[in-house]
């Protein structure tokens, strides 16, 4: 077994994990999507009466904004200055993980993937479950 065949592994077993991540992030607020309409079916309306736009549909429309523009600038720039430690030799792992995990600059680059998206996609995940509960109420 060569080298470019344990970066392959590598790279398909990281990949892999930050798949199921946001599988589970996009199963969770579909899941709670379903059972927010299905609730509000159920009564024919939310769980307050309608007075106008509450409150938190504003709070809503607003965290959307602004977390549409933090989802385009915060993980590219995690991802920049992590490669940029990385080329500079000055990444190190997080506490409690051994340096041996991370040997080479493949795992390295990889970890930081794993985390540019893990913050893209539960950044997305907030506002939408935020949006599911301005549907409840």
């Amino acid at each position: 077994m060569g080298k470019a065949d344990t970066d392959d592994e590598l790279t398909s077993a990281r990949v892999r994990v930050a798949q199921m991540v946001v599988a589970g992030l996009l199963a969770g607020v579909l899941m709670f999507a379903g059972i927010v309409v299905f609730l509000v079916r159920q009564r024919g309306e939310g769980f307050s009466p309608p007075e106008g736009m509450p409150v938190i549909s504003y709070a809503a429309v607003a965290l959307f904004a602004l977390e549409l523009a933090v989802w385009k600038l915060l993980p590219d720039q995690i991802a920049n200055n992590q490669a940029g430690k990385i080329a500079r030799g000055t990444w190190t792992p997080g506490p409690g993980v051994p340096a041996t995990v991370f040997a080479t600059d493949t795992a390295k680059l990889l970890s930081v993937f794993q985390t540019k998206t893990v913050v893209a996609n539960a950044l997305l995940e907030a506002v939408a479950l935020l949006g599911c509960v301005a549907h409840l109420l």
